[in-house]
């Protein structure tokens, strides 16, 4: 039973007791305000004086609005636990001092008192459930289990057939006792969960801690406006729903009293009231959280605005009480349905403390007023336009428009500031909330504070960062606080500052590097020579003249450089010699020195000795080189460096050297991408240059390549093109259509990888390399698509979504899935959300199979495609793996042919394989293809197979 039930409300594992409980508590706290409404008016009517009922409005208006302002303070002081177990406790108090006076000959003031009191209970009942709703449940959560939950609220409007018939029993005032136990029963149920959530509850009650005013930062006022913005409007809907649904009743009531009496008035209202409330429950129970789910909280907020504005064009349409009845049966069937469910999740971005205050105030303050106010609106229009005349009862339906009008603007509104509060919610910091160029005075200062605390810390580390975000500053009265720093006991300390100096090209600083000249370290002294040179031009000849012979390589090599750049033909005479002697020196770190120098120089002309280094033997000496190259900018050292991108050692220096050759690489890169036998190192690095390369031609180089197979060429063209439109988003044009279309089939590749681990799960346990292999690969499929979308939607939103997805708590996770919610397209968020979304393996495979037709083959009809391409040799190498564990011998010719491919790890892997699909002859036929194997750990372990046999 309990299965059928997690299937068919979407109940996930371990989410089915809280669910129930808090269904339970839900029809309770209804079931007892409904008793408790039933109980105060008939005694109310039955004992007090009818003239008295208008007055009671006013009363009950100011008596909540009162409470409620009271207890939106405590809310935003006291813990939500100590709330609710004294408001629990003062309501029971109240429910058997009221039982009390009743059983005693009552004096007038009673049944009043009494029918204030029930209404403040309902009031509070209702606020504190929603508010532990909102703190039990995540928004993702809510979205799923809300409707369900507030299935109980509905279900219990069915509870007055049977309390017709125990009033009858035992008495009316005695119904007090059943609403003394159904509010005993959410008190149960309150103090059980959370009892049981105590962790989560306690990591919320840590966020009612109020900074100090020194604590406040300009993120904190930022994140402060954005929960005003959302509060404000949650506020001003539940002011526009309660007045606009006031309307309803009241045109509803009036037409009724005009349409029917006596007996058929009360069959009329029992009709629309049972009718209604069983739809509402149909509604609730089996289509709300689909809804949510489906289509988002809005269109679900949407539903009853639409209902009301279409029933009430009936009534204007045909005058009668049809268009009436179809808008409050409208009203009843949506309004504590999907309307209340999605009202409760709009308040989900908010901080717990604020949460509270902002459901007390907009139930608890603004709904007595709105129904107050629209009290007196109706003794106007009753007293000057006779509004409650037959013929003319109807115009009411142009304010129900009108309402419905102001309705919609607001729910527009609180869309736009739900969204911001979900992302100031994720607790991502305010740079990527307003891009990292927008920095206000009070930033800066901050920024400003930050940095001084740095440079006087002694930790090298914060020293050298500081020293970094100087010029973001742009401020230029950083000198005297950088001085003292030359003599820092950190070598890499002492070079940063004397760079700093170097950059800022002023002459009057050239005095402080001299005193550097005799530092210990040789690169102090070498940045310091570099340094003298560029501030003093040729007047520093003289002076770095005597340090060519200097025994420290570096320090020469900064010389030398000095010397050819600001030396003239004396200074490029006297260091030819020395430069020569660097580069052809058998010690590498001489050769490094002497790239170095080239690079310092920039004389496109010495391209040829570079062209050497880079292929230097000394690892340390190519990257030289590389850096040297960049500097340089020589075309005929382009084919060098691409080359360079194919080895795991020299590809960042390779693409920071060709970065630097800027749009002018661009035809090149063009040329490279078309030869097809492109070394696939080169091929899938290029996208990361062109990533580098600030250009919209470069975007246009990246676009084709994300049709690819290649899988790792098509992620850094992906990543590079986001990149690349963050940057240059005013000049560059996307073909946004065929972006979403590559999206989509990212997203497929993501579910049909899925339903390939999931098949190979199922059918052994033999084949996890390959199960890890494709999970690599969803992995990344599901990073291209975020990075897709980072073009089709605002970056900073989708990386606030990404990073939250991937560090995030479960709160925080479903806040990013809630942004995915609101603000993809509809297509994109039916592939996307049960991705994110899903509770398991199965039910994501389960989804993608709904939304494309995944493929299923057999292991063996899998292994032998993947063991038939030739893009992705890692992929294969876990094919052929697998078909060697699951010794399927149907496919030993497949593996014996790559007994000749490129990679030595897949030659190693055939012969693993082979070992256990061939048999002796044929194993040996195989290792006949070896004899000449060039990788040594291959023949290391045909050895060991050989020696094995």
């Amino acid at each position: 039973m309990t299965d059928l039930l997690q299937r068919l409300f979407k109940i996930r594992k371990g989410e089915f007791v809280k669910t129930f409980l808090m269904f339970l508590y839900a029809f309770n706290w209804t079931a007892a305000f409904i008793i408790g409404r039933i109980t105060k008016d008939t005694l109310f009517l039955t004992e007090s004086r009818l003239s008295w009922l208008p007055y009671m409005y006013i009363a009950v208006a100011v008596a909540v609005g009162g409470v409620s302002v009271v207890y939106s303070k405590l809310a935003a002081r006291k813990s939500l636990r100590k709330i609710i177990l004294g408001t629990f406790s003062l309501l029971l108090l109240g429910l058997s001092l009221f039982r009390y006076l009743l059983s005693l000959n009552s004096p007038d003031w009673v049944y009043p008192a009494l029918y204030i009191f029930i209404e403040l209970m309902g009031v509070m009942l209702m606020i504190q459930f929603w508010t532990f709703a909102n703190e039990l449940f995540n928004s993702r959560e809510g979205k799923r289990l809300f409707g369900v939950i507030v299935g109980g609220q509905v279900l219990a409007n069915l509870y007055s057939f049977p309390i017709k018939s125990l009033k009858n029993v035992i008495g009316i005032e005695n119904l007090l006792y059943v609403c003394i136990i159904s509010v005993l029963v959410c008190l149960w149920i309150y103090n059980h969960l959370s009892k049981r959530y105590r962790l989560e509850t306690a990591q919320r009650e840590r966020l009612l801690r109020r900074p100090s005013r020194e604590q406040v930062s300009p993120d904190a006022t930022m994140r402060v406006d954005v929960f005003s913005g959302l509060q404000k409007s949650i506020i001003l809907l539940s002011l526009v729903t309660i007045l606009a649904s006031t309307f309803v009743d009241y045109q509803f009531k009036v037409t009724a009293k005009h349409h029917f009496a006596g007996e058929g008035l009360a069959d009329y209202f029992f009709a629309v009231y049972a009718y209604g409330g069983l739809l509402a429950c149909l509604v609730q129970l089996f289509f709300t959280s689909r809804i949510l789910e489906k289509f988002g909280i809005f269109i679900g907020l949407l539903l009853l605005p639409t209902l009301l504005f279409g029933g009430s064009a009936l009534s204007l349409a045909f005058i009668g009480y049809l268009g009436v009845t179809f808008t409050k049966g409208g009203e009843l069937v949506t309004r504590y349905s999907v309307t209340e469910t999605s009202t409760n999740l709009l308040y989900q971005p908010l901080p717990p403390a604020l949460r509270r205050r902002t459901k007390a105030l907009a139930d608890g303050v603004t709904r007595p007023i709105a129904q107050a106010g629209a009290g007196l609106i109706f003794v106007a229009l009753s007293s000057f336009l006779a509004i409650n005349d037959p013929g003319r009862i109807n115009s009411l339906s142009w304010a129900i428009l009108g309402l419905v009008l102001v309705w919609t603007a607001t729910l527009w509104i609180a869309r736009r500031r739900y969204i911001e509060a979900l992302l100031i919610s994720s607790d991502w910091r305010a740079r990527h909330m307003k891009g990292e160029a927008d920095e206000d005075e009070a930033k800066l200062a901050v920024s400003r504070l930050a940095i001084q605390k740095a440079l006087v810390s002694g930790d090298a580390a914060s020293v050298l960062n500081a020293i970094e975000v100087i010029p973001l500053t742009r401020s230029p009265s950083w000198e005297e606080a950088i001085k003292p720093l030359l003599t820092s006991p950190h070598p890499d300390v002492r070079v940063k500052t004397t760079e700093f100096f170097e950059k800022s090209g002023n002459r009057k600083y050239s005095h402080l590097v001299l005193p550097l000249f005799a530092d210990p370290d040789e690169t102090v002294r070498a940045a310091a020579i570099r340094a003298y040179c560029e501030l003093e031009h040729d007047r520093a000849v003289p002076l770095i003249a005597r340090h060519i012979d200097d025994p420290a390589s570096r320090v020469k090599a900064a010389a030398i450089a000095g010397l050819i750049q600001h030396g003239g033909l004396e200074g490029i005479l006297a260091s030819t010699q020395a430069l020569k002697t660097m580069l052809a020196s058998a010690e590498a770190s001489e050769r490094e020195n002497g790239a170095r120098v080239l690079g310092y120089i920039k004389i496109k002309n010495f391209y040829q000795p570079l062209a050497r280094l880079i292929d230097d033997p000394d690892p340390t000496v190519q990257n030289a080189a590389i850096f040297a190259a960049g500097e340089m900018q020589s075309e005929e050292l382009i084919p060098a460096l691409l080359y360079k991108l194919q080895r795991p050692q020299t590809r960042a220096a390779a693409v920071a050297a060709l970065s630097r050759f800027s749009t002018s690489l661009l035809p090149r890169l063009t040329e490279a991408l078309a030869l097809p036998h492109l070394p696939p190192g080169v091929r899938q690095s290029i996208p990361i240059v062109l990533g580098q390369i600030e250009s919209p031609a470069a975007y246009d180089l990246l676009e084709p390549l994300l049709e690819t197979k290649d899988d790792v060429l098509r992620s850094n063209a992906t990543r590079a093109m986001q990149k690349l439109f963050a940057r240059l988003s005013a000049e560059i044009s996307p073909r946004m259509a065929r972006i979403q279309n590559v999206l989509h089939a990212e997203l497929e590749n993501y579910y049909q990888l899925l339903a390939y681990i999931r098949m190979l799960r199922d059918r052994t346990q033999d084949a996890e390399l390959l199960v890890g292999a494709f999970q690599e690969r969803a992995d990344e499929a599901l990073k291209r698509a975020f990075y897709l979308l980072g073009i089709l939607y605002p970056r900073d939103q989708i990386e606030i979504v990404s990073y939250n997805l991937q560090t995030g708590t479960a709160e925080r996770r479903a806040i990013a899935i809630e942004i995915i919610d609101n603000i993809c397209d509809q297509e994109t968020k039916r592939y996307l959300l049960p991705i994110l979304d899903a509770g398991d393996l199965a039910e994501t495979v389960a989804a993608g199979r709904k939304l494309f037709q995944l493929d299923a083959p057999e292991p063996s009809e899998l292994l032998a495609r993947l063991i038939a391409q030739d893009h992705d040799d890692w992929l294969l190498t876990c094919a052929i793996h697998a078909a060697g564990e699951l010794q399927l011998k149907d496919l030993a010719d497949d593996v014996r042919r790559h007994a000749g491919h490129e990679s030595p790890l897949v030659r190693e892997t055939v012969l693993y394989a082979a070992s256990r699909l061939l048999d002796a002859d044929g194993f040996t036929r195989l290792t006949g293809l070896y004899l000449r194997e060039p990788d040594g750990q291959v023949r290391g372990y045909l050895e060991a197979l050989a020696g094995a046999a």
